[in-house]
């Protein structure tokens, strides 16, 4: 499916791409084992180790600049793991940006197959997602605390943390989910199983009593 939008920009939604041909990088799910611990580590490594070093900077380090350059090397190196090795290992997901001679811009968004005989591995699977909307987060609660003690210098920091963080969580559920309407579907389902969840757990907790 391609949409040509009035921006110029094109959307590219593969569902049955050259991904399927990597299967030697996933092997059946296993719900206790790695496949790949190294892109797991690194997975979650840099972009918690930029949380930790953001919270923690100011008490061993004087200088801004130090910081700055520090939690930016940090925040590079976990957008580039992220969008170009662990999306595409973990949970066979990857998205790119291309310009044409024209300089038009084209986003592409491929999904593997979910009909294959080789899955991810759930375990991997559950880690890559659950650091990819956990760190977006955390971040947009910093910006928050930056306006309310109006400590502005450091909202570029967090700008920028949000900028690369949001924008992995972005493009990779658009390669998991297709279309803003889906994206909206996927939220909807999510939150509905959790209010019955809670529900149901409210109304065994109560008939206990």
């Amino acid at each position: 499916l391609i949409r040509n939008l009035n921006c110029g920009v094109i959307y590219r939604f593969t569902m049955n791409s050259s991904l399927d041909d990597d299967t030697d990088y996933f092997m059946k799910s296993r719900q206790k084992r790695l496949d790949h611990p190294f892109v797991c580590t690194a997975h979650v490594f840099f972009r918690f180790f930029a949380i930790i070093f953001y919270i923690l900077c100011s008490w061993f380090i004087d200088s801004f600049v130090i910081t700055f350059v520090a939690i930016l090397f940090l925040l590079s190196m976990d957008f580039w793991v992220v969008k170009n090795v662990s999306g595409r290992l973990l949970v066979g997901l990857r998205w790119w940006n291309e310009i044409d001679e024209k300089g038009d811009s084209h986003w592409f968004f491929e999904s593997r197959s979910k009909d294959g005989e080789v899955k991810p591995n759930a375990f991997e699977h559950r880690i890559f997602w659950v650091s990819l909307v956990i760190a977006p987060l955390i971040w947009t609660v910093f910006f928050l605390g930056c306006i309310f003690s109006l400590k502005f210098q450091w909202l570029i920091i967090v700008a920028i943390a949000i900028g690369f963080t949001f924008s992995n969580l972005y493009g990779y559920l658009k390669c998991r989910y297709g279309s803003e309407k889906q994206m909206s579907n996927a939220a909807v389902e999510f939150f509905g199983k959790q209010i019955f969840r809670n529900a149901a757990a409210a109304a065994t907790s109560s008939s206990q009593a």
